[in-house]
């Protein structure tokens, strides 16, 4: 398994690796992990550490390789600028699969003799190691995809050239792939689409899972929901930029200097899976109800356009954040809440494609889910259980009176548990079965 989001670096990937790495091990095949060094993880994605998630990894052998840090040069000022202008994708694989560490990489490979290579993206880069070991060990190769790649349009590139450059790496990828797994059927839809000339049936839909043991919820509930304030939370990130969502939206002509070269190959809003537009609401229900306020709460790194945000709303009284915590402390931070915020991207004629494994946690949490989503995956999802409640992003007035007969009318909703296939024990049999298969 090549994985560079791994445990105990706690990144949004290490979840889904760890998950599948623990399921291949109790299902009586032998799992070595190849991934980066702890320090160089957590410098290399800037996220914590949480010993917890080590915890049932005892049986798989992993080797850890440090990623090589950016130079002082090209991580400031104009150098820095140089390299993100330049580069059509991140540079880990140039920092971490090179020299000795290459060298001893390739020994794991060659001592291991595994069956089957599985690589999980992102980080993109790492596709040309993946495609390397492959090639110099003649393995089948499982790629797991969780996000889009060519299409992610969270920020455009730098031009049509780069764009063009990743669309064509990305096509290597999956044409020296024997199985390309995708986290949602939107996804491998859109990857579908991207690459005609792929086989289909090379493409699998396996989901991110849900660990059984976290389960709160096992049967139909009703809950009362008659709070003084009530407080909705939200979990994670946004990967929302201000900057690049306005570039979306303007014309190529309207952008100064290189700007005016920057593509995108279709336009993704990404304001849309920020909590601006639930914020927008609840700052107007406080404006018209300030004898029944509702609270917003965060867990996870501040992204800086956040205050600001909550400044120009008037909200930032009403506002609480966590900041960075752990797994266990997520899911108890959770409890105390009586709604959990859900969001979504928005793409300009399309259904958007992100299916976050934190919606499980949410479901399972029994609490209301307000779900500020726009069309796709979560959406789809959401309509199958009965304590999500929707509210159309755009719609500020009407949603500030949703929240308001919500929030504070004496009222019950049903609990819909957590359908079984998304346990991550049902993915990862899904996941075998296509493995075993390429074996053979």
């Amino acid at each position: 398994m090549l994985c560079l989001e791994f445990p105990p670096v706690n990144t949004t990937g290490n979840y889904r690796s760890a998950g599948f790495a623990m399921a291949f091990s109790k299902s009586g095949h032998d799992v070595e992990v190849i991934t980066t060094t702890v320090e160089s993880g957590l410098e290399t994605f800037n996220k914590g550490v949480d010993d917890t998630l080590l915890a049932g990894l005892e049986s798989i052998k992993v080797h850890r390789y440090p990623i090589k840090s950016i130079s002082k040069f090209f991580s400031q000022g104009i150098g820095n600028a140089i390299r993100i202008w330049w580069n059509s994708t991140d540079s880990i694989d140039k920092r971490w699969y090179y020299g000795k560490n290459k060298r001893r990489m390739q020994e794991v490979v060659k001592r291991f003799k595994p069956d089957v290579l599985y690589v999980s993206l992102p980080p993109f880069s790492i596709a040309r190691v993946a495609i390397d070991l492959k090639s110099q060990h003649s393995l089948p190769l499982i790629t797991d995809m969780r996000d889009a790649w060519s299409l992610w349009a969270t920020s455009p590139y730098s031009t049509r050239y780069h764009y063009k450059k990743v669309k064509r790496l990305e096509r290597a990828l999956f044409n020296a792939s024997d199985a390309i797994l995708g986290v949602t059927q939107q996804l491998v839809d859109d990857f579908k689409t991207q690459h005609p000339s792929i086989i289909e049936n090379k493409f699998h839909v396996v989901f991110n899972g849900y660990d059984k043991n976290n389960v709160q919820i096992k049967t139909e509930e009703k809950h009362p929901v008659v709070p003084p304030t009530f407080t909705i939370g939200y979990v994670g990130s946004f990967y929302y930029d201000p900057g690049s969502d306005a570039s979306m939206a303007s014309a190529w002509h309207k952008r100064s200097g290189l700007k005016k070269f920057w593509f995108s190959p279709r336009k993704e809003f990404w304001e849309y899976r920020s909590p601006h537009f639930f914020l927008k609401a609840m700052a107007l229900h406080n404006q018209k109800f300030p004898d029944h306020k509702i609270r917003f709460e965060f867990v996870g790194k501040i992204p800086y356009w956040l205050e600001p945000m909550l400044n120009n709303l008037g909200v930032t009284s009403d506002f609480k954040a966590h900041g960075f915590k752990s797994k266990e402390e997520v899911l108890r931070i959770q409890h105390t809440w009586d709604g959990i915020l859900a969001t979504s991207e928005k793409i300009e004629d399309r259904p958007h494609f992100c299916l976050p494994s934190k919606i499980f946690d949410a479901i399972e949490s029994g609490k209301r889910i307000i779900a500020f989503v726009t069309q796709g995956a979560q959406m789809d999802f959401l309509k199958q259980y009965k304590q999500a409640v929707f509210f159309s992003p755009d719609d500020v007035e009407e949603n500030s009176v949703y929240l308001h007969d919500l929030t504070n009318s004496e009222n019950s909703f049903t609990v819909t548990p957590l359908q079984s296939e998304f346990f991550r024990e049902e993915q990862s049999k899904k996941l075998i079965t296509i493995l075993e298969q390429e074996v053979k």
